[in-house]
């Protein structure tokens, strides 16, 4: 959404470094400032225990608090559970920290996972042949 940065959702490589050295695009301040210093938010993956997928506008929690949001949620087929993607404090973006859903008025368990969810399944040829 408009409110994300490229550096939150883990996509700053789509800004050249030429780009980034000139700061002429549309966001730049905010951009070069979250690429020196650091977001306060990032994109994580997310696995909900049990069978019941967590859709977009969850919110999430961490003690209690208001840690984030889940921005694209549902059944990963390939993974043969549910999966989501969302948007969380950066001290809580480390793999396997627990967290909170609350959506339609109840609360989903969730860990934080590292992405892609599934390994890449294709072959790089050696270089140099």
């Amino acid at each position: 959404d408009t409110t994300t940065s490229p550096v939150e959702a883990g996509l700053g490589f789509v800004v050249s470094p030429a780009r980034r050295h000139c700061g002429d695009f549309p966001g730049a301040a905010r951009i070069s400032a979250e690429l020196a210093t650091g977001s306060a938010r990032r994109r994580v993956g997310l696995r909900p225990e049990g069978r019941q997928p967590v859709r977009a506008g969850a919110q999430l929690l961490f003690g209690g608090r208001s840690v984030g949001h889940i921005s694209s949620g549902g059944f990963g087929s390939s993974v043969g559970a549910p999966i989501a993607m969302g948007y969380v404090e950066v001290s809580l973006a480390t793999p396997g920290q627990p967290l909170t859903a609350v959506a339609h008025g109840r609360e989903h368990l969730l860990r934080v996972v590292a992405m892609p969810f599934t390994p890449h399944r294709y072959h790089r040829p050696p270089t140099g042949v």
